[in-house]
């Protein structure tokens, strides 16, 4: 472990939460903009990048694909149409889902969607038929979406299109308590068996000679990938490229390969990325662009670079 590389990452993580949080305040009162608003604000930020993060890393190790994480599986996806299903669907039969049942169909929608993508890797052995099927997949819900849309009035229309472009400004008070406790919780879950995924990172006929039950393994991995990116989901809408960032950074800095590691390190560069997304969009930008848009134009130079970098060490080994 690097740990001057680690301690410049971690400084990094603190410098841009604590430029989010203090930059512009003169004029604004100090206790109800930091505590009331850019305090939940940042740190939304920095569980929801560290989440997603970890999905991806866990994604990527499972389907042995340097691109899989959970907007381009259609994990994000399947947690969307859940939600739409609940909130134009059975309010047009004159029901009104509570925050808690949002919650639900979005862990229910993202574990639909692992468990699809588990099905298509026992019939499709080479992994980039994931992505193509993932992609196919989001296709089909976001038309589905598009037509549960029409039952809906029209500002349920505007808060789901809101929704749509994420963000990380509407978790706060007890919802936030709720978030965080939940993500910090199924993070430590993933991090406890990091052991058994360096199993399942050399190959699963390895992970299997050393008695680890994939079945029951993988169930385990679609529960908890499934509540992580559903939760960040319902709380956050979809949020894209983080998943997939977090997990190459680190592999980037510190070329490692042990989960052990790569987990904790995984969740702080993810936090570090959607911390300076967000800075972007809220101050430099002043909102004027969705939130992804603004991950989007950061994350793909950020991970061309790095695939690239790979493909050309491979190519000179």
């Amino acid at each position: 472990m690097k740990w001057n590389r680690v301690f410049i990452l971690v400084t990094c993580l603190f410098f841009v939460s604590a430029l989010d949080l203090f930059i512009s305040i003169e004029n604004i009162s100090f206790s109800n903009l930091i505590f009331k608003l850019r305090f939940y604000r940042v740190f939304t930020a920095l569980i929801a990048g560290g989440g997603l993060a970890i999905c991806g890393l866990v994604l990527q190790t499972w389907f042995r694909n340097s691109l899989a994480d959970p907007f381009l599986l259609g994990v994000n996806s399947g947690a969307n149409l859940f939600i739409a299903l609940g909130v134009f669907s059975v309010n047009a039969i004159g029901f009104n889902l509570g925050e808690l049942s949002l919650v639900g169909l979005g862990i229910a929608g993202a574990i639909f969607s692992l468990s699809v993508l588990l099905i298509i890797n026992r019939y499709f052995q080479n992994s980039v038929y994931l992505i193509i099927f993932g992609l196919l997949f989001s296709y089909l819900a976001s038309g589905i979406i598009s037509f549960l849309m029409t039952l809906g009035s029209e500002q349920e229309l505007k808060s789901f299109l809101l929704f749509s472009f994420g963000s990380f400004e509407k978790v706060l008070g007890n919802n936030f308590i709720l978030y965080a406790i939940t993500i910090f919780i199924f993070c430590l879950i993933l991090f406890n068996s990091s052991k058994n995924l360096n199993y399942l990172l050399l190959g699963e006929n390895y992970a299997a000679s050393l008695g680890l039950n994939l079945k029951k393994y993988q169930r385990y991995l679609i529960l908890m990938v499934g509540v992580i990116s559903g939760i960040i989901g319902v709380f956050c809408g979809p949020i894209v490229f983080i998943g997939m960032m977090g997990p190459h950074l680190v592999r980037f800095i510190f070329d490692e390969t042990d989960h052990t590691k790569l987990v904790p390190l995984t969740f702080i560069s993810g936090g570090f990325l959607a911390v300076f997304s967000d800075l972007i969009y809220a101050h430099v930008l002043g909102s004027s662009l969705p939130l992804n848009t603004v991950i989007g134009l950061i994350g793909t130079p950020i991970v061309g670079y790095v695939l690239l970098r790979n493909s050309w060490r491979l190519n000179n080994a």
